[in-house]
Order: C-alpha cells, then structure tokens, then sequence
C-alpha cells in the first residue's frame, strides 16, 4: 500500500476480511490505531493527526458500522466483534503491531483489543474509559443515543444538532458542522438495537462489557487519561489499580477530556508516553 503523502491526512477505505474500513492516515513510522467516540468516524482525530504524525503513523479507523464503514450483517452486539474488526484493519493495512489510543466508547474498544490480543499492541492509551456495564448507566446511553424518524419539516435535524452539544463550552462550530454528516448517517432503524437505532450500536455493546475483568487482563503499558472536570474520572484510581503496568493524566477540562480542548498537551503526553511508558 502506498504510504501517506508527507503534511496531508489520506483518506480511504480497505478491504478486510470483516468488510470494508474507512480510515485516515498520516505520517510514517510504527503504527498507531486511533478508535473514535461514538457517534463518529475516522475525522474525529484528523485536526489532531499532524500533531501526532512526526514520530508515528497515525490509522485512524472508523468503527463498523459507523460513517462509511461497512455494516456488519448480521450486526455486532459484542466489544469482541468490533475488536476482531480493529484488528482485521491492522491485517488489511500490512501493520503487525501497533500503539493503539482510544476516546470514548473507543477506549472501551481499545481495552478489547489489548486484552484479546496483547501480542498486536505496543502501548495502550485510554482516553475517557469508563465502566458502562450497569442497568442505570445502559439507560443513560439509552437517553443520549437513539433514532429520531425523519419529519417532513426537516425538525429531526435540529433535534440530532441539539442532542450532539453544540453549545458545550469551546465548540468549534466550523468542526462541529463538518463532523455532523457522521450523526446524520447513523440515524438509521436497526431492529438488533430497538430504539436506538445504528447510532446506538456501540452503545449497545459496551452496556454490555464486562470491562473489570477484561481490563485485569491487559499486558501492554497503558496511559489512563480523564480530564479534572470529568464525571468518569471517579472511576480513574479504580482503572490504574486494575491495569497492572499503568499510569494516569488528569488534564484540565470543562468535562470529559477531548484531545481537541488542549490538542498540544495531548499530543505531547501521547508521543512522549509511546516513546518512554515508564511503567
């Protein structure tokens, strides 16, 4: 495959042997698979990629199901199923073993991939992880993501805008707009979800993780991050104490930490941690 141009983030889809992937990628160097929040793609890190790119090659995939990757049929319900998709990528795209960054519903994914394969995964970063798996916390993530038909007036639209956080303290909206098309793409009906539709996909499965016992199992040097102003970081210590060669960051945040609240920080924490774990 021919490498990414040097300064410019390709686009793509490959073909694995668990359907067709949208990724993006930018830089040279060894391998780093970058797993998005839901609902999303591949263009969540790509303001980010540049940052990243001096020392790694940045794979960012878009998540089965979600933007253009494919649908899986019959649909995943499980972490493991998206795992074994995530690493079908890294088979696809010629990469042996990887550093692997997780945000969000793709820390949960990145946990999975760690565990089910330590033998793919140089160093682990968890971005926001978090412990999904509680009857309460299912009707959370019931709440946030769930499929609004569409209405002739175009009103679904400013509910999905609304839903997603626009008016979240230091939203770009010029970014917002261009990631909305991913929103819009998976506000579909899929009856393995019920109400939640494909947007609701990963949600559905990682309600359904048991993240304890597979964190425990995790081998590679991990860096937990969530912000100070997270509601996830209550589980912070618990994460540290269960991944036995790990270490936390706890940067400033309004809420749950983004890489694109302090792009610089996080990129430097990243790289410096692949290059040095120190645990």
């Amino acid at each position: 495959m021919t490498p990414a141009p040097p300064g410019r983030v390709r686009r793509g889809l490959v073909e694995t042997r668990a359907g067709a992937v949208e990724y993006c990628e930018l830089g040279s160097g060894p391998a780093l698979l970058a797993l998005h929040p839901t609902p999303g793609s591949c263009l969540w890190y790509a303001d980010v990629a540049p940052l990243l790119a001096g020392e790694r090659r940045l794979l960012a995939m878009t998540t089965m199901g979600y933007g253009r990757s494919e649908r899986p049929h019959p649909p995943y319900t499980t972490v493991g199923e998206y795992a074994a998709a995530a690493v079908a990528f890294l088979d696809a795209m010629g990469v042996e073993r990887a550093g692997v960054v997780g945000s969000h519903t793709g820390s949960v994914l990145a946990v999975e991939v760690a565990a089910g394969w330590p033998e793919r995964v140089e160093a682990l970063v968890l971005g926001e992880p978090f412990n999904w798996n509680t009857p309460a916390r299912r009707e959370v993530l019931t709440r946030q993501h769930r499929y609004v038909p569409p209405a002739p007036d175009g009103s679904h639209l400013v509910e999905l805008w609304r839903r997603q956080g626009p008016g979240r303290p230091g939203v770009d909206l010029r970014e917002f707009a261009r990631r909305f098309v991913d929103f819009l793409v998976v506000n579909a009906p899929e009856a393995a979800y019920g109400e939640l539709g494909w947007e609701g996909a990963g949600p559905h499965a990682i309600t359904r993780y048991e993240m304890w016992d597979r964190a425990a199992a995790i081998e590679a040097p991990t860096l937990v991050i969530h912000g100070s102003g997270s509601d996830l970081g209550r589980s912070h210590e618990r994460f540290l104490a269960t991944i036995a060669r790990s270490r936390g960051l706890r940067p400033p945040s309004h809420g749950r930490f983004s890489p694109r609240e302090a792009p610089v920080l996080w990129a430097d924490e990243v790289t410096g941690f692949l290059r040095d774990p120190g645990v």
